[in-house]
């Protein structure tokens, strides 16, 4: 053979290439890096950036069905559990390193509720902003989510460990925060001009309402209990929008100069979880008052404390109101994985595998 020679040692034998022998390249892992998603929109703004089309991974009688795809320059081999929450998402990750071997990245990739105006910093967040996660809040619904307020367990933020505590130090930095906001904005215009779903908003399809306005119905509810404010706001509520519903403009909020001077950016900070989506702002602020919160989503309590490796990289798609809407969804997934890709670009390159 011109590319090595064949030497048998003991009961196991090896090929010499150089640096490395055919027995260590065997027991490499195929994978390091894993990407966990649970919406299907999510899952397709994942595959539009893709380098390679997604392929089924050989499944038997496995709990979930595993994909991968050419992502960054490397494979990685991604999740999407049947159902959104903490519990499948937990269980698609432990099934996960048991059959291909401890990951040494695992990225949370999707959509959340962003805080608008989040305490102690400069930046506001807009309606397709990124998230990166520096710490992640578990807390508990213990009552019900309007009006009545929020009973929460006291608890505190986990903070990333080890070299995502680094990587995340240095994204702090104007620099790097900077440089991975503009190469993430650059991908997603890309990926906008040849797919008109995640093609940009308009500004003021950015609907940002006063804490103390809610999403009900003013004169008739199907219902019957939106006209008492105490009782909770109905399913019927909502799934009308804004402008069916005739909110109230004037207790808008401005939201931002002209996109072109305003671009969306990357933000890093606290993530809170729980097993129920986040509809009032009013707890939404105090989270964010007390524990210095920046999004909100479902997954990340149930992955975050199965491995030291797990970052939270998702776009804002709503500001965790009674006047949530998708409308922004495809938007916000497609950022965040662009995000998801100039990170691990910029951060954990190919041949970068010893971390």
């Amino acid at each position: 053979m011109s590319s090595g020679s064949w030497s048998n040692h003991g009961a196991g034998r090896s090929l010499n290439t150089g640096s490395t022998t055919l027995v260590e390249e065997l027991h490499s892992p195929r994978f390091t890096v894993a990407i966990v998603c649970t919406l299907p929109l999510e899952y397709d703004a994942l595959a539009a950036i893709l380098h390679s089309r997604p392929q089924i991974l050989p499944h038997a009688d496995d709990r979930f069905i595993y994909t991968t795809g050419v992502f960054a320059g490397r494979e990685v081999v991604i999740a999407c559990p049947g159902d959104y929450g903490p519990r499948d998402a937990a269980l698609a990750v432990q099934l996960l390193e048991q059959k291909y071997g401890k990951m040494k990245l695992i990225i949370l990739l999707g959509i959340c509720a962003g805080t608008p105006r989040p305490p102690e910093k400069e930046k506001p967040i807009y309606l397709g902003d990124v998230i990166i996660s520096t710490a992640m809040l578990a807390y508990a619904h213990g009552a019900p989510m309007f009006f009545r307020g929020l009973e929460l367990r006291e608890v505190f933020p986990e903070k990333a460990q080890g070299k995502l505590r680094q990587v995340l130090h240095l994204l702090a930095t104007e620099y790097f925060s900077e440089d991975l906001a503009e190469q993430s904005r650059q991908k997603l215009r890309e990926l906008s001009s040849t797919k008109a779903r995640y093609r940009l908003l308009r500004e003021d399809e950015d609907l940002f309402f006063d804490p103390s306005y809610h999403h009900i119905h003013r004169s008739h509810c199907p219902a019957k209990i939106c006209d008492v404010p105490t009782t909770g706001i109905c399913k019927s509520a909502q799934e009308t929008s804004c402008q069916e519903l005739q909110c109230d403009t004037t207790y808008l909020a401005r939201r931002r100069p002209p996109y072109e001077k305003t671009p969306l950016g990357i933000h890093s900070g606290v993530f809170a979880s729980a097993d129920m989506v986040m509809r009032d702002a009013q707890v939404r602020d105090e989270l964010a008052r007390t524990h210095k919160v920046l999004a909100f989503d479902m997954e990340a309590a149930g992955v975050w404390d199965l491995s030291p490796h797990v970052v939270v990289i998702k776009g804002v798609s709503d500001y965790g109101d009674s006047h949530k809407t998708k409308q922004w969804q495809d938007i916000a997934a497609a950022h965040a994985a662009c995000t998801a890709n100039v990170f691990i670009e910029t951060f954990f390159p190919t041949g970068a595998d010893e971390y």
